[in-house]
């Protein structure tokens, strides 16, 4: 955004009083005719845009991220793929940037030391790429033994591995490469892996229910999922089919799914309308998780739009109630840690992950299909095709081509409230930068902003974000599972 600065002469200065000598019916013409000149003087011009009026987009020419200003100690919005070809909305100079400071977005600066522009049309492609049928993006398996991991096909033929994959390990496989008539994967890493050694992972194609007003399409709803986790039918139900919760009855833990049929409340995975966490804005994008239930519920405002089962934490590794926000997104990132005293977890780009708390986010589990039961370290696990969706409809949004967003003060990620319904009188606690949005909204800022905080009523350029999230007492920090 460009503006002009005219320097305006004689400001905030006396005029001199004219000598004496001076004829003063002289002097008044000439003044006159001086104001009159400045009066008809055009305005200096803006500079002129850093590209022509042909141009439609810019070209990435590499991987930039995308900052919340136009200088390169701002907060980080987000990162883009090389290739992809974005909009020009304002330029301006700024630091750190010897040419043009470009808006792609909303909030979104980046140097135009890596652009190129196009008489093409902005256009980007989601990340991560998937092949037509794919639920994920490639190929993925999981060690079914300690094994040797190699750089180059004549390391293999040399025995020389590079390291040995241990522990629970899942990978992601880029190539197949045959070496002394062996199959070989080609992983992540570049690394070649006996496919023997690796039993591939088949996803999950279960997927939740997008709400409206048809049969099965409103809260109270509930998925068949019988007691002893065995995947059968129940009162002619099969497993996962949706029921309408039409009535309660506590006494005899059973409700009613249809006018004469009545079924076990503990064969069931029930999700209702909950309250809005507080300091909702009209309309803001929100989920609610019940750990009792193992369901999630994602909102606009008051109204269910998505209702799905999950995976939360163990027994031995719970997921922490509180009231929390999406403070980073990634289209895939790798996973790994250890918990306690169980053998050490390697997981490979993990698709659609969005981090609320700490180490702890809403991820996919391509490696089970045991959603409705309790079974993670902590995160919340999600099927492949729920997690593709949460990751493109909350917020911070992620535009075609942004492989990460970042959700900031300004502009906030989409609240995360874990919760338990088998404890009804355990308020969840605002917690990391949620808290502070809270304050912020609450401090008589103003609501709905002017384009600058994203209808937060927090001006561009606040302070503590992303940068200091909630941290969950854990007994390690492991990066997720």
């Amino acid at each position: 955004m460009l503006g002009c600065a005219l320097a305006l002469v004689g400001c905030g200065r006396k005029a001199a009083r004219p000598p004496a000598a001076v004829d003063a019916g002289v002097v008044a013409p000439l003044v006159q005719a001086v104001d009159a000149a400045v009066a008809v003087r055009p305005a200096p011009k803006p500079e002129a845009p850093p590209y022509g009026d042909d141009i439609r987009s810019v070209r990435l020419r590499r991987s930039i991220v995308v900052r919340v200003e136009p200088n390169p100690e701002a907060k980080a919005r987000g990162t883009v793929a090389q290739d992809t070809r974005v909009p020009v909305l304002a330029w301006a100079h700024g630091n750190g940037c010897k040419g043009w400071w470009i808006e792609i977005q909303d909030g979104g600066w980046v140097c135009d030391r890596y652009l190129e522009g196009s008489k093409k049309a902005p256009t980007g492609v989601e990340l991560p790429r998937l092949k037509d049928g794919e639920l994920v993006p490639g190929v993925y398996g999981v060690l079914r033994e300690p094994t040797d991991a190699y750089k180059t096909p004549a390391d293999v033929l040399a025995l020389k591995p590079t390291r040995t994959l241990a522990g629970s390990v899942k990978l992601r496989r880029v190539d197949e490469v045959e070496v002394d008539n062996k199959l070989y994967w080609k992983i992540t890493s570049g690394e070649l892996v006996q496919a023997s050694r690796i039993a591939p992972l088949k996803p999950a194609e279960f997927a939740g229910v997008e709400l409206g007003d048809g049969p099965g399409k409103a809260l109270p709803l509930a998925w068949i999922a019988p007691r002893d986790n065995k995947k059968g039918s129940v009162g002619g139900h099969p497993f996962r089919s949706v029921v309408p919760v039409l009535e309660d009855d506590a006494a005899r833990a059973r409700v009613r799914v249809s006018a004469r049929s009545w079924l076990p409340a503990p064969d069931l995975r029930i999700a209702r309308v909950a309250p809005p966490p507080p300091g909702l804005l009209p309309d803001e994008k929100w989920i609610d998780v019940d750990t009792a239930q193992q369901t999630l519920v994602a909102y606009e405002g008051e109204r269910p739009v998505f209702a799905t089962l999950v995976s939360t934490g163990q027994k031995k590794w719970p997921t922490r109630p509180g009231v929390y926000r999406i403070y980073v997104k990634f289209a895939e990132t790798d996973m790994n840690g250890q918990m306690g005293d169980e053998e050490p977890y390697s997981v490979a780009t993990v698709p659609w992950t969005q981090y609320f708390a700490g180490d702890l986010a809403l991820h996919t589990a391509y490696w089970h299909d045991r959603f409705g039961e309790a079974r993670s370290h902590g995160c919340v696990n999600l099927a492949p095709k729920d997690a593709r969706f949460l990751y493109r409809w909350s917020d911070p949004g992620v535009l075609p081509g942004y492989s990460m967003a970042h959700g900031i003060l300004q502009y906030p990620g989409s609240i995360v409230r874990i919760r338990s319904s088998a404890a009804p009188d355990l308020v969840p606690e605002v917690q990391g930068y949620a808290k502070r949005v809270l304050a912020a909204r609450a401090g008589g800022a103003g609501a709905g902003g002017n384009g600058s905080g994203a209808g937060t009523g927090v001006a561009a350029g606040t302070a503590a974000d992303e940068a200091d999230p909630v941290q969950v007492d854990r007994s390690v920090t492991p990066s997720g599972n």
